[in-house]
């Protein structure tokens, strides 16, 4: 029995093609279904209705993952971020005090600092 599984817009949709068994000799009689035939097709429906639960879980599983991951990435460009602050002022500190050591030549670390 062919089928077509398919997702569009995020909706999963199902279609089973219907093969017809059996030759019809006058048009407008409906070939007869057997007992057989509508449990295979039941079967199939039920399978095809598992497979998509099975799809929907991993999907949502996947669409959490994917924010959980965002979070990390939101979090971690921010402290980024700040780091890149701290080392612009610790380039500025280290850049004042090479320029002081160079003119000055005295010992900055056996200064006084100005609070005494």
């Amino acid at each position: 029995m062919p089928v077509n599984l398919s997702l569009r817009r995020g909706h999963w949709s199902i279609a089973v093609a219907e093969v017809e068994d059996e030759k019809m000799p006058d048009q407008n009689r409906k070939p007869e279904r057997t007992e057989k035939r509508g449990q295979i097709e039941g079967a199939a429906v039920a399978q095809l209705r598992r497979q998509v639960e099975d799809l929907q879980g991993r999907l949502a599983f996947q669409e959490d993952t994917l924010q959980a991951l965002n979070d990390v990435v939101a979090r971690q460009d921010g402290e980024i971020l700040a780091l890149r602050e701290q080392m612009a002022t610790l380039a500025e500190k280290l850049k004042d005090l090479t320029y002081a050591l160079e003119l000055g030549g005295a010992d900055t670390a056996q200064e006084r600092p100005p609070h005494y």
